[in-house]
Parts: structure tokens; sequence; C-alpha cells
């Protein structure tokens, strides 16, 4: 997994958009991604690659699945943050989103978009909502003491695997593809919303 934030850390004061914008330049992470996924193909003769992205890595999901859609076959965005109408207008690849209670809603407004830009792919896409957790709860956030909190992770964990097999069983008959292959996007939050 590349450093996308490049050896730095959120700034605990001050201006944290400034930090995010330097960051999380698309043409930065666009190179990375490309990297790893031409690191990946050498690897491995697998033709599908596939996203997940927490929080910050979320938005960075959508956006692949935007620009770099020859490159991903599918993505999941768990607790995303920064998503917006705009962001996904330009969805070519097929996601899964998964939100906090917390979270803003993905419902109407986001599946919407997508389903008036692409209803092809809107059609592919999936939603689902944990209302009683806080943004996080999968990743930096997660409280491995809440029962609630773990049992939502694990079917955070059911829910990809069936969106995958799901998402891959399309795609095997059209894309002659064998298997896939997962970057995780560890990203976690400089921004919870606690």
């Amino acid at each position: 997994m590349p450093d996308f934030f490049r050896g730095t850390v959120a700034p605990t004061g001050g201006n944290r958009s400034e930090w995010s914008a330097a960051v999380g330049n698309w043409s930065k992470v666009s190179s990375d991604l490309k990297t790893v996924a031409d690191w990946l193909h050498n690897l491995s003769s697998t033709d599908q690659i596939g996203l997940i992205g927490f929080c910050w890595g979320g938005l960075q999901v959508v956006r692949a699945c935007s620009n770099l859609s020859t490159i991903f076959f599918t993505g999941i965005s768990i607790h995303g943050s920064q998503i917006t109408i705009n962001e996904v207008k330009p969805l070519q690849q097929p996601m899964l989103f998964i939100v906090a209670g917390s979270d803003p809603p993905l419902q109407p407004n986001v599946s919407n978009a997508i389903e008036q830009a692409n209803p092809e792919i809107s059609k592919q896409c999936e939603y689902k909502t944990y209302e009683n957790m806080r943004h996080g709860f999968v990743a930096a956030g997660a409280n491995y003491s809440n029962p609630e909190n773990v049992a939502a992770i694990d079917d955070v964990h059911l829910t990809v695997r069936n969106y995958l097999d799901k998402i891959t069983n399309n795609f095997s008959v059209s894309l002659s593809i064998n298997f896939y292959f997962l970057l995780i996007l560890f990203i976690f939050s400089f921004d919870l919303y606690i």
C-alpha cells in the first residue's frame, strides 16, 4: 500500500484543509494507484483489481472507479468522507457504499446522482447503513470491547464478501476473468465525525 500521506500526519491543530489538499491531490494519488496496479499485474496474472477505502480512502476509491475505470473493476467505500454528488456522477464502475448512522446519508442524493449519470452502473451499486454505529466503526474508531460494534464489523465483512462474490460472477462471464485482487486503502480519517 502506498503512503498517500507521504510520511506526514494530519495536523492536530490549525488548518487541516491545506494539508488535506496537499496529500489528497488526485494527480499524486492516481499515480500511486497506477504504480500499485502495475506491481500487482506484474506479480500475478490477474486482470481484475478492486479497491477498498476507509474514510478519506473511500473518496479516493470513488475517484478511482471514475477516473481509472480501465484499471479497477469495482470499489468499496466504507464510511467514506467527502463523497458528494459531483464526485459520484462520473462513476464508471460499480461500488459498494457502507456508512455509519452518523455519516452523511448516501440515499437518496448520492444514489440518485449515480442512477441519473449512469443507470447501468447504478444497478450494480449497493448501499448499506449501520444506523447504530459512528463514523470509523470498522477502522480507526472501532471499539472491539463493544459487542454491537464487533457484530457490525463481522456483518461488514460478510457484506463485502457477498458483494465481491456477486460482482465477480457478473463480470467473469463478460470479461473472462479468473480471479481478482484487492488493493486495500487503509486510510484512516484525520477528520472523524465523532
